[in-house]
Formats: C-alpha cells, sequence, structure tokens
C-alpha cells in the first residue's frame, strides 16, 4: 500500500500531527501486531533537532536529542 505525500501530510495535520509522530504511530502498531504478547513496553524515539531552539541555527555540532514516544495500552483502540 501506498499514500501520496500530500494526502500523508493532510492526514498527519487533522490530528495537530506532524509526519514524525504519525510514522512512529504506525511502526507502533506494527510492533505490536508482530509481538502482540510482548511485556515488553513499544517505545520509538524521535529525533528532535535542537538548534533552532538553542538559538544556533548554523552550529556544525550535532545538536540532535530524542523524544521517547510510548504506545500505551490506552492508544491501542
Amino acid at each position: 500500500m501506498t499514500i501520496g505525500e500530500s494526502e500523508f501530510m493532510n492526514f498527519s495535520m487533522e490530528d495537530d500531527g506532524s509526519p514524525g509522530t504519525i510514522t512512529a504511530l504506525f511502526l507502533s502498531r506494527a510492533a505490536a501486531r508482530l509481538f502482540p504478547d510482548s511485556p515488553d513496553p513499544i517505545r520509538i524515539a524521535l529525533c528532535v533537532n535542537q538548534r533552532k531552539a538553542l538559538g544556533t541555527p548554523g552550529a556544525h555540532q550535532s545538536l540532535v536529542g530524542a523524544a521517547m514516544l510510548e504506545y500505551k495500552d490506552k492508544m491501542r483502540g
């Protein structure tokens, strides 16, 4: 199955999401289907470019952090 870029962007913005968070959700759902009985929580690390927040948009250092998103049981519906 494929989805066009503009359709994907519209889908992600409809619920105040971003392409990164929607992709993380899809990956979490795939992992939950592959391993439904796993006792471990499903977590996705979403990379975050911190250059703008730190006021250094031209910095050459890797100023990338991560936000850990956990796919909780109540989100599975």
